[in-house]
């Protein structure tokens, strides 16, 4: 991942070596060239965050749609986002298990998904979100079946995160009825195990 430097004049005035330190006129000379590349470092970032599908929204989601050949009809930003990745998946892969899990995540942005094979020829795939209300399923539904393999009986199934069990730790917020704590009360909360 790129990690955006914002004090590129303070870090290059600093690096300096000791016999430029305290000279006004090479600490101005160093500030007139890094003061242009911290501008073209925020120019460049700003390029890469709003074309990238992450950072893109409005129009500029709708040209990367047409580039996969995802028509938006009523969807949001998120949801468009969503199908939008998915299309890739859609030409790149052919309803492998792994990427109809891959897939169904970034379509409903699920906390869990999980992949059931039923015999002969059906899968079901469920995800766990945060907010059901979020999620168009409809427009998922239809997505999932187009990358599904020929053949498979694919459904789809969505529920509201159970939040599962935890381990809670200083820098959580405690909810001990999760898991184990070691700052919560220590009576609650799930075991590992219990002697026989």
């Amino acid at each position: 991942m790129y990690t955006t430097i914002t004090d590129h004049t303070t870090q290059a005035k600093a690096r300096q070596v000791e016999f430029f330190k305290n000279k006004p006129n090479f600490d101005a000379l160093i500030g007139l060239f890094v003061d242009r590349l911290q501008l073209l470092e925020a120019v460049i970032v700003d390029f890469r965050d709003s074309r990238h599908i992450d950072g893109a929204a409005g129009t500029q989601l709708d040209k990367l749609g047409l580039v996969f050949q995802e028509s938006r009809g009523s969807l949001a930003d998120t949801p468009y986002r969503a199908a939008v990745k998915n299309s890739y998946t859609k030409k790149a892969k052919s309803g492998e298990p792994e990427t109809l899990i891959q897939a169904y995540g970034a379509y409903t942005n699920a906390t869990r998904v999980k992949l059931t094979r039923y015999r002969p020829c059906t899968i079901i795939i469920h995800a766990e979100v945060p907010d059901t209300s979020l999620v168009e399923t409809d427009h998922i539904n239809a997505g999932m079946q187009r990358i599904r393999a020929g053949g498979i009986d694919l459904d789809v199934t969505i529920s509201k995160d159970t939040r599962p069990f935890s381990f809670i730790s200083d820098g959580d917020l405690p909810d001990p009825d999760l898991g184990f704590s070691d700052t919560g009360d220590a009576t609650k909360g799930g075991t590992l195990g219990e002697i026989l």
